[in-house]
């Protein structure tokens, strides 16, 4: 069924319809009701989490107030022995990562020597699909500046087609094209819930419901508030047809401060994972897979991926790992830049963060065994090497990293505890306190 919606320019087409008896039973429903039912649903899954994680606190503190002083001993020895050895190893990939980074500038730095003249002209570009993936249920999406950001792509407009995924409680998948003509290159594909359990299953719906952008050979897939650069997705593709062993070239993504001290302190903090350390591991494991966003797949390698995990239950960072599991070949490439907002208010930031510390929950009891099992090569790909830096580098990923999150905030509770059994008088002993409770922490000091 086709809809043209003169007043914002938008040609609606159904993609399925529901039988009779289910468009009644739809019909019976009281819209007020259902909406109800899906804002409380939307409450209880956010405020549960954040419930949850205060009870931690709160548990956590009065435990250690309750522990006599030679079990407190132990417990610091462990998380400040924990958090030593993480510190090493982060200067160490932080060190690395700023190789990427170093050759990003040298290649800016030679292209604008070069007169910016791209290295393969557009005739031999290959077709390019962007994904933007607004992943929450009824999420906002701002159509207007995606088209606005497709006007300035530095890459052929005959070559590149648009899709912005959204989730709604519709029953049936919608097809949107922005301008009201099904040629336009800008379209936007509502999925219902039951579809839509995750990033890999929205993405294999995309690709399996739109044969024309499945047809692409590059699709890109963006977070929805992300914005590329003019320049990047050709880059991305350059590196893509000058090395046919890389499946997908990740991106930097860089969080744009509105000019308050939080919103900087949050994109230094990104752009300390997503620049510099998650690069820097590549190296130093020789071990890297996309990050879920601003990354440009092969499609067949995305196709394969995300089917693949496509009927999860729930978002557990699927499309990266999956990749990984199926041996799909990932570089890192710094001048691929895509630029999104911070988070508006401190709450919304922990949010994210609590979101974001569930999908890594999830993908640890989901993808750890990973470390373990005999790899089978997946489309012939037999020069992708499983050695045992690559499966430790699995376990420092997910359950070491989830283990050291947990020792940071339990030093946390027990210095917090600490105050309230050894109340401080002065500065210096808040100081002594904090830092020099028992004999052990010179020595950490020290090695520091």
């Amino acid at each position: 069924m086709a809809e043209y919606d003169e007043k914002r320019g938008i040609l609606r087409l159904t993609v399925t319809s529901l039988p009779d008896d289910d468009h009644e039973a739809q019909n019976d429903q009281s819209p007020r009701r259902a909406s109800g039912v899906a804002r409380t649903s939307r409450a209880l899954q956010r405020w549960t989490t954040l419930a949850l994680l205060a009870s931690y606190f709160i548990f956590s503190v009065a435990l250690y107030t309750l522990i006599p002083e030679p079990g407190l001993k132990v417990f610091w020895f462990f998380y400040l022995t924990l958090a030593t050895l993480v510190a090493g190893v982060t200067a160490l990939e932080a060190y690395d990562g700023l190789t990427p980074l170093r050759e990003a500038r040298e290649a800016i730095k030679k292209a604008g020597g070069n007169g910016g003249k791209p290295k393969t002209i557009d005739d031999q570009l290959p077709t390019l699909h962007l994904i933007f993936d607004a992943g929450q249920e009824d999420s906002l999406v701002d159509a207007d500046s995606i088209m606005i950001m497709a006007e300035g792509l530095m890459y052929p407009e005959n070559k590149v087609t648009i899709t912005i995924l959204r989730t709604s409680r519709r029953p049936a998948p919608t097809l949107e094209y922005i301008g009201g003509n099904t040629s336009s290159s800008v379209k936007v594909l509502t999925i219902p819930v039951p579809a839509s359990t995750s990033q890999s299953s929205r993405v294999a719906y995309c690709l399996a419901l739109d044969s024309h952008v499945s047809a692409a050979t590059i699709t890109g897939v963006l977070a929805a508030d992300e914005r590329p650069h003019p320049d990047a997705a050709r880059n991305a593709v350059e590196r893509l047809i000058r090395d046919a062993k890389v499946d997908v070239v990740q991106g930097r993504d860089i969080k744009v401060p509105d000019g308050s001290m939080l919103d900087s302190l949050i994109s230094i903090e990104h752009d300390k994972t997503h620049a510099l350390l998650k690069p820097g591991g590549s190296l130093t494991w020789g071990f890297s897979m996309p990050t879920g966003t601003n990354a440009y797949w092969r499609t067949d390698a995305l196709r394969a991926a995300a089917t693949a995990t496509a009927i999860v239950p729930s978002d557990g960072v699927d499309l990266p790992f999956s990749a990984l599991a199926r041996n799909v070949r990932t570089v890192f490439d710094m001048r691929v830049i895509a630029y999104s907002s911070c988070a508006p208010t401190l709450a919304s930031y922990c949010g994210e963060q609590v979101a974001t510390a569930r999908r890594l929950a999830i993908a640890t009891t989901r993808y750890m065994s990973l470390a373990f099992k005999r790899h089978q090569p997946h489309a012939g790909r037999t020069d992708v090497e499983w050695n045992m830096k690559k499966r430790f580098a699995i376990l420092h990923s997910l359950p070491i990293s989830r283990l050291v999150a947990h020792a940071t905030v339990q030093y946390f509770c027990i210095a917090l505890a600490l105050l309230f059994v050894k109340t401080p008088h002065s500065a210096a002993d808040l100081a002594r306190l904090i830092y020099l409770p028992f004999p052990v922490s010179e020595w950490f000091i020290a090695m520091g």
